[in-house]
């Protein structure tokens, strides 16, 4: 589920050049992402791979016998961690050789301000596209709709896994502790709802998705 809430992303970083987004190469990622369909059975691993090897080479380099292997194991959670985990060290090391050649290598605060602010522009550019542009369209942003939650719920389980490589306890402490922290105004009926409903919504997102 990880995978559908970061391939926007993915795909505006390597469409641009920090502000600036190649939109038709945005659209042609966009598209080819978007008729993967489920990343968990060999057709739909088969299909991203290829989308990886077009507009995310250096992920097949590094990672591609890891997801190749998924289908030898039927696509046990931990190895598919593994994979997500490799994905998205070949994506934020991609940012940062980016980020250290802007800066001159020399300054690593600076170059590591420019890796955040790559990755904040990325996801700021996937809300855009999945919630609408405009305010009217994106709602109260005092008051998260169950969407926006769902969303929310998926980075900080991204994140976690990225911070923890492979030791499945850290991650689940992790994620448990960002649980907690959620917005005040979650209480435990709401949390328990998002929970219920993530995979309903992520579906729902991923057909909007894939019709624009």
């Amino acid at each position: 589920m990880a995978i559908w809430g970061t391939t926007i992303a993915h795909c505006r970083e390597n469409s641009g050049d920090g502000a600036e987004v190649d939109k038709k190469k945005f659209k042609d990622c966009k598209k080819c992402f978007s008729g993967v369909g489920d990343w968990l059975n060999e057709g739909g691993l088969a299909r991203g791979m290829a989308c990886l090897e077009k507009f995310e080479p250096k992920t097949i380099e590094s990672c591609g016998e890891i997801m190749k292997k998924l289908p030898e194991v039927d696509f046990v959670q931990s190895e598919v961690n593994k994979a997500l985990v490799c994905w998205e060290n070949v994506h934020h090391k991609s940012i940062g050789e980016k980020c250290l050649k802007a800066t001159g290598g020399k300054d690593m605060v600076l170059a590591s301000l420019c890796v955040m602010n790559h990755l904040r522009q990325d996801h700021h550019y996937a809300e855009q596209i999945i919630l609408g542009e405009d305010p009217e369209e994106q709602g109260d942003p005092t008051k998260p709709t169950k969407l926006q939650r769902v969303l929310e719920s998926l980075f900080i389980e991204g994140r976690c896994i990225h911070a923890n490589d492979g030791n499945d306890h850290r991650i689940a402490e992790c994620v448990t502790c960002f649980n907690r922290a959620m917005p005040m105004h979650m209480d435990k009926k709401m949390k328990m709802e998002m929970h219920m409903d993530k995979e309903h919504m992520l579906k729902k997102v991923w057909s909007q998705y894939a019709a624009s």
